[in-house]
């Protein structure tokens, strides 16, 4: 099997799975459009990662993927995933937002434990509008203690702002400005 490595971040050779992001990405981070697996722990204590922009295309959140994200605060779950590995979101305890854009609730097993109680007691599950009482029905998302309705404008505002401060973010870091002082 041959990976790719993109300014230390692992992929597998066609891009399609990442496999290890290092643990000392800052704030954001866009996750290639290629991407259609997020792998067993390749976010593994990322504890500076802010936010994660998922590609549309993703269907796949394994193991442990996001296993000590510990500034980790918000996140936009696209429509294609269709697996959450167990315990994806261990210790990922200051999430307070989470968009799932999912018309149905996805089904996942309640022994699945993808979120920590931390998060389901605390954290805001938003989900499309008029589909909360289905939510609140569903195996795992009926945990969550903020159930919260959103229309699909409201979303696209907030991804939008969100890749263009990611994008900012990533321009500074490869072309740094220095400013000469007197």
């Amino acid at each position: 099997m041959s990976f790719t490595n993109i300014e230390g971040t692992w992929y597998n050779h066609t891009k399609t799975t990442l496999i290890h992001l290092p643990a000392n990405k800052k704030d954001a981070f866009v996750v290639p459009l290629t991407v259609q697996n997020i792998g067993i722990q390749s976010f593994r204590n990322c504890t500076l990662l802010q936010k994660v922009a998922l590609p549309t295309q993703l269907k796949r959140i394994e193991i442990l993927a996001f296993e000590g994200c510990k500034s980790l605060t918000e996140l936009i779950i696209p429509e294609s995933v269709n697996h959450f590995g167990y315990r994806a979101f261990k210790d990922c305890n200051s999430l307070k937002s989470i968009y799932l854009c999912h018309k149905i609730p996805p089904m996942v097993s309640t022994e699945n434990e993808i979120f920590p109680e931390s998060v389901t007691s605390r954290a805001t599950l938003f989900v499309p509008k008029g589909t909360k009482k289905m939510y609140a029905k569903a195996n795992l998302w009926k945990e969550f203690m903020h159930l919260k309705e959103y229309a699909e404008d409201e979303l696209i505002k907030s991804l939008t702002m969100q890749l263009t401060l990611v994008s900012m973010q990533e321009v500074n870091q490869r072309n740094p400005i220095f400013y000469k002082t007197s």
